[in-house]
């Protein structure tokens, strides 16, 4: 986690006879500024090509949701670049992917398609439950599709959609976005689970933490809105609360069985699931763990089979 500004350089070297075009793929879609550079003749700095969340989506020299750079290699020469990353407090990553254009767009195809499915569970399951609140006027199915919604939403803007597709004029909303829904997401799964655990009649003690947990989201969320040493701390700190109310959450389930209340053996197992792979995404964050598909997709794959 870092507010830092970082600056790659690296070497491309084509083994083809002919000039030949590429697109770069780097850093994370919610790093802030990710800027290429050409080095030429005599060391001067060229072809400046801008991406991130931190600038309109208009100005990203590639109009994608990720972080990409086209470039073209001339035939057995050697080409000099230079990446420039910064981030606003979140983690940075800087891969370097040289695709064919051809190769990406067939790749990219396939994964918008696989990623559609994967919303369309989430709205499927806000709408089930949208009826559900509708007939019954129970508020825990009101929190819970709030819930689904705002983990939906983190997921979408961790992939680079809320910067593309809600926000794309406006980068300082497109990057505080993010951690605003996350802090949201946990404020939400509290009150969702307070509820349905009923701690009020069950757990009085239980529930005061509780009810601190979601003042405490509450104010991070609100904090995540403003710029500042606060902001940064907030990253770091989201991914520490996010695994510790997960775990409170679980404990307390055991603690409501044990005073001889009834729980759902399928609502426990969705955050036995959930926190197991919610630790391989923060385990990866922290760079404790480095696999960067299953760190990119444990958090998607345990919100799914929570949900």
């Amino acid at each position: 986690f870092t507010a830092s500004q970082y600056w790659i350089k690296f070497q491309l070297k084509s083994s083809s006879t002919e000039i030949e075009h590429y697109v770069i793929e780097t850093a994370r879609p919610i790093t802030n500024i990710v800027a290429l550079y050409e080095i030429i003749n005599a060391g001067e700095v060229c072809c400046e090509q801008l991406s991130g969340d931190g600038i309109p989506f208009d100005d990203k020299a590639v109009k994608s949701r990720r972080s990409m750079f086209r470039i073209t290699l001339a035939p057995d020469q050697v080409h000099n670049f230079l990446l420039k990353v910064g981030s606003d407090g979140e983690m940075v990553t800087v891969p370097i992917k040289v695709w064919k254009p051809e190769a990406f767009e067939e790749f990219d195809a396939n994964e918008q398609f696989i990623l559609g499915i994967y919303y369309g569970v989430f709205g499927f399951v806000a709408l089930i439950f949208t009826f559900f609140y509708i007939a019954m006027r129970d508020k825990t199915f009101l929190f819970y599709v709030l819930y689904v919604l705002c983990v939906a939403l983190l997921q979408f803007s961790l992939d680079g959609f809320t910067a593309q597709f809600i926000f794309p004029n406006n980068p300082y909303l497109a990057s505080h976005f993010l951690l605003f829904i996350a802090w949201g997401s946990m404020l939400l799964v509290m009150l969702y689970d307070k509820y349905y655990l009923q701690l009020k009649e069950r757990a009085r003690k239980l529930n005061r933490l509780f009810n601190g947990y979601i003042i405490f989201a509450l104010a991070a969320s609100i904090g995540s809105l403003v710029t500042g040493k606060w902001y940064e701390i907030t990253f770091p700190l989201a991914n520490v609360f996010g695994l510790v109310s997960l775990l409170t959450i679980l404990v307390s389930v055991f603690i409501i069985k044990r005073k001889g209340y009834k729980v759902s053996i399928f609502f426990a197992l969705a955050y036995v699931i959930f926190i197991f792979f919610a630790i391989i995404f923060i385990l990866g964050n922290l760079s404790i763990y480095e696999n960067e598909i299953l760190t990119n997709y444990s958090m998607k794959t345990g919100a799914a089979f929570e949900v």
